[in-house]
């Protein structure tokens, strides 16, 4: 394969790929049609999906879910829990249409749950609402006692705050909306917006690992907070799990220096399972339009102008 790879994304025993074309390809294990070629054999190389046009791609523990560019959402494999959000329990081992919802912007998945934003509801029910609000939807797990749901059901708390971002953990989400504020929750919770040592920052980007959460500020600062058993938070190994933001300690040490320096400007954060990465950018003219792009929210902020 020669196309260029726009986003990878992982379930616990396959992957799948989505080249800037908008065109699918998954391997890994396939037992329960995560694959979506239609059987249950495993693949050693990618093989393309037979779907066309997606912008984005999730994967949960056995289960894919592509983001298509009109707004519709596909989902395939496992299904134990409702997490393929088409009304039933049964697995689907080629890409099936989430029928109740349109207009999706982005989606997440946890380990048997799915997050879903909207830029409006339901196009039966689009009369009830705002043409411009935003809607968070979610489906699969949903809380401890194993309560499921089969179908995408509305988070009413989230409407019209501007959410446009998701990420989920194995069993708690963030969301983050248009001037950079965060909300929390766990499965089964109400959301939360954060506060403490991450309020008055500018949050421009999220993620979460199975137990753990990171926000990137607009100012190049790593925000993490959660377990800590692995250093994933950026931590030493004994340092205690927490359960607020705090500022990570990154640095690097040069190659002609015994001590540690602070980096520069990080620009992306991801996470794994128990593992977080961070890209940094140390090159001085491009640290000079990130300041100018962080003065320019701030006043997009004050304003409270919504923009993507």
């Amino acid at each position: 394969m020669t196309q260029s790879i726009k986003q990878v994304a992982l379930g616990n025993y396959h992957a799948a790929l989505l080249t800037k074309h908008g065109q699918v390809y998954t391997w890994g294990w396939g037992d329960l049609g995560q694959l979506g070629h239609g059987e249950t054999g495993n693949l050693s190389e990618p093989k393309q999906v037979k779907l066309m046009s997606v912008l984005q791609i999730a994967c949960g523990t056995k289960f894919t879910v592509a983001l298509t560019l009109y707004g519709e959402l596909y989902s395939w494999g496992d299904n134990d829990q409702g997490q393929l959000g088409i009304g039933s329990t049964t697995k689907q081992f080629t890409p099936t249409r989430i029928k109740k919802i349109t207009d999706v912007k982005n989606v997440a998945c946890g380990s048997t749950y799915v997050m879903a934003v909207c830029e409006m509801t339901n196009m039966l029910n689009q009369s009830q609402y705002k043409l411009d609000s935003s809607t968070v939807w979610t489906w699969g797990t949903e809380n401890a006692n194993g309560k499921i749901k089969t179908l995408p059901w509305e988070m009413v708390g989230l409407r019209n705050l501007g959410i446009h971002k998701i990420s989920c953990g194995l069993f708690h989400t963030l969301a983050m909306n248009r001037l950079g504020q965060v909300y929390e929750w766990k499965l089964g919770e109400n959301p939360a917006m954060l506060g403490g040592y991450i309020q008055g920052h500018y949050v421009r980007s999220i993620a979460c690992g199975s137990f753990h959460s990171i926000a990137l500020s607009h100012s190049g600062k790593v925000f993490t907070w959660g377990r800590n058993k692995d250093s994933q938070l950026g931590r030493s190994l004994n340092a205690q799990d927490l359960t607020k933001p705090n500022l990570a300690d990154i640095s690097v040490k040069p190659d002609d220096s015994s001590k540690k320096v602070p980096v520069p400007f990080v620009t992306h954060v991801s996470a794994g399972e128990f593992h977080t990465m961070a890209i940094v950018d140390e090159d001085p003219r491009r640290l000079i339009l990130w300041q100018f792009l962080k003065v320019e929210r701030m006043y997009q902020v004050k304003l409270k102008v919504i923009v993507e």
